[in-house]
C-alpha cells in the first residue's frame, strides 16, 4: 500500500470528527443525567404542564422528557432556525412541509398547531428561514 492509502482513512476520520464536534447540541438533564442533543436532530419542541419533550428525528423516533421553559428554549434555538409558534411548541423550520392558517405540516406527517396571536411572525419566519435554505420545492 501507498503512504496515502495507510494514512486517507486516518485522516478522513480525523476531519468528520472535527466536524461533528463543531455541530451545535443543547445540553439537558434527563433523569439524573445530562445528555447532549443534537440541534439538527430536533424535530420539534413540546411543553406539556411543566415537562419539556424534545421530538427527535429518525428511525428510533427517541423523545427526550426534561425539566425546562420552552420560553427560554425558544429565545436559545431562535437563530439556529427554530419557530415558537404556540406557547406549547417549538418547530425546526427545516422540517416543516407545508403550512396553513391553523398548523405546520412536518415532513414526518406530524401536525403541529401554530396559535393565532403567533400566526403571522411564524409565517413570516417560515418563509424566511425557507428562502434562506433554498428549499423551495
Amino acid at each position: 500500500k501507498s503512504q496515502f492509502d495507510e494514512e486517507f482513512p486516518d485522516c478522513m476520520d480525523a476531519v468528520m470528527a472535527k466536524l461533528e464536534i463543531n455541530e451545535e447540541v443543547l445540553e439537558i438533564k434527563v433523569d439524573t443525567k445530562q445528555v447532549l442533543v443534537k440541534i439538527s436532530e430536533i424535530r420539534f419542541i413540546e411543553n406539556v404542564k411543566r415537562k419539556v419533550f424534545i421530538h427527535m428525528k429518525g428511525q428510533g423516533k427517541t423523545v427526550y422528557e426534561t425539566y425546562a421553559k420552552i420560553t427560554e428554549l425558544a429565545e436559545e434555538l431562535h437563530d439556529l432556525g427554530f419557530i415558537y409558534c404556540h406557547l406549547a411548541y417549538l418547530v425546526q423550520a427545516k422540517e416543516i412541509a407545508e403550512i396553513t392558517p391553523s398548523e405546520f405540516v412536518l415532513f414526518s406527517g406530524k401536525k403541529v398547531p401554530i396559535s393565532r396571536q403567533r400566526y403571522a411572525q411564524a409565517q413570516k419566519e417560515y418563509y424566511f428561514n425557507k428562502t434562506k435554505s433554498n428549499t423551495f420545492g
